[in-house]
């Protein structure tokens, strides 16, 4: 229902505006300056002069503003976004194909830092690591006391407070091997190195990098749990020719609950081929 307010000035300027809208309908409020007219002038459809010193008070036939005669706007309402589609359903990352992930390595391999760049892709695809957890992690999460690349990889996860194990995988190995042979004095693994300087990322740095990545290639859809969806899907359809199951995908990704893994995995082609061989 459409909720009626009515505001009063206190300014030099005294001005009544009566205003209907719905605030379920709006996240937050918005303050703009109402000498900016431009600024005004796109979330509205009408604008109607008012009052002197360049005073625009906005309105629209569903839905209002409530302006006060000083130089702000009182309440500028904008819609909520969401991140759900019209049916309702979560919006999902896209799952990378082999010819996809071909394409990314090759294009870090021409970045100003393609040790870390490579190591982040395979982090991501071949480990199923968040981005906040590829830029938590630290050499001695996959290097022996020699300080040579091991067998496993322990995750630290902030998200969950938790930790987990991930065996490394062979394309795995070698990024992480080239990563310590090209940058032996750096712990991190998640950095930028313009200017030979190295540039640590955080969790935001690195979920920025790999949007922007998939962008420059046309990957549409793709962003940085698309590489961890992959390998859900991946190691979930695998998980027959390997005697293992749902549960040890579960355990590798670190979700406390198997309702949370099956969401990261993609529909199958080959259901048809699933059924005949039952």
């Amino acid at each position: 229902m459409l909720s009626s307010e009515r505001l009063s000035g206190t300014g030099f300027y005294p001005h009544e505006a009566r205003v209907e809208f719905d605030r379920r309908a709006f996240r937050s409020v918005q303050h703009i300056d109402l000498l900016k007219g431009a600024v005004l002038a796109d979330p509205f459809e009408e604008l109607a002069r008012s009052g002197p010193a360049g005073l625009w008070m906005p309105f629209t036939a569903d839905r209002g503003v409530a302006v006060s005669p000083q130089n702000k706007a009182y309440a500028c309402p904008f819609p909520r976004r969401t991140s759900r589609h019209k049916t309702g359903g979560p919006k999902r990352a896209r799952v990378l194909a082999d010819a996809d992930i071909i394409k990314v390595l090759a294009h870090v391999e021409a970045s100003n830092s393609p040790a870390s760049d490579r190591a982040k892709v395979l982090l991501s695809c071949k480990a199923g690591l968040r981005a906040g957890e590829i830029a938590e992690l630290r050499r001695h999460a996959f290097t022996d006391a020699r300080g040579k690349v091991g067998s496993c990889l322990t995750v630290y996860s902030s998200k969950t407070g938790s930790t987990r194990e991930v065996p490394i995988h062979p394309m795995l190995r070698d990024a992480l091997d080239r990563l310590i042979t090209a940058h032996p004095r750096t712990d991190r693994v998640a950095f930028n190195a313009r200017h030979g300087r190295i540039r640590p990322q955080n969790a935001k740095s690195v979920t920025v990098w790999f949007l922007r990545l998939y962008r420059e290639l046309g990957l549409m859809g793709c962003s940085s749990h698309s590489g961890r969806r992959t390998f859900a899907t991946r190691a979930a359809r695998a998980c027959g020719a390997h005697h293992a199951s749902l549960a040890d995908v579960q355990r590798l990704l670190g979700h406390s609950q198997l309702t949370s893994t099956e969401c990261y995995l993609d529909f199958s082609a080959g259901t048809e081929a699933l059924v005949h061989a039952i």
